[in-house]
């Protein structure tokens, strides 16, 4: 027996993955991955200072510490650490400026889980002792406190 149906299937596109935003190069913004995007809107996150030439390879950023950073800025974000600035030298020296007065300084060998939650611990304390550091130095076996 004939069908009067006529039967189509749908082919849906898979959207493209959410960007998070996650800082500003100059006039772009960066996403989780390094990809740079071009947008019309304004975002609250921090400015990153690259002192050395950034690599661009099409429309991602690449080397000096990037990836850290952007794992960095990620870790911090959930933990509601609020970062302002960034600043790359090499990968063996970024600074982060944090909004509570605080400089971190990190290497690009830096466990993002591991620094956030030691942070997040020693700010409770300082918070609790009302004596903030005015640099906080990771790049060592033990932080370096500097007043």
């Amino acid at each position: 027996m004939p069908s009067n149906f006529i039967y189509s299937a749908f082919i849906t596109p898979t959207p493209p993955p959410e960007r998070r935003i996650v800082a500003r190069i100059n006039e772009s913004y960066l996403d989780q991955d390094g990809n740079l995007v071009q947008t019309d809107r304004t975002y609250a996150v921090p400015e990153i200072d690259v002192q050395l030439p950034a690599f661009y390879g099409g429309e991602k950023v690449y080397g000096e510490g990037i990836q850290t950073i952007i794992a960095l800025l990620e870790e911090f974000q959930h933990r509601q650490l609020a970062v302002d600035t960034v600043r790359i030298y090499n990968d063996q020296y970024m600074e982060l400026y944090l909004s509570a007065g605080i400089t971190v300084i990190v290497n690009s060998s830096a466990d993002s889980y591991e620094l956030g939650s030691l942070l997040q611990s020693m700010i409770a304390v300082f918070t609790l002792e009302h004596s903030f550091p005015s640099v906080i130095d990771f790049r060592f076996e033990k932080p370096v406190l500097r007043n």
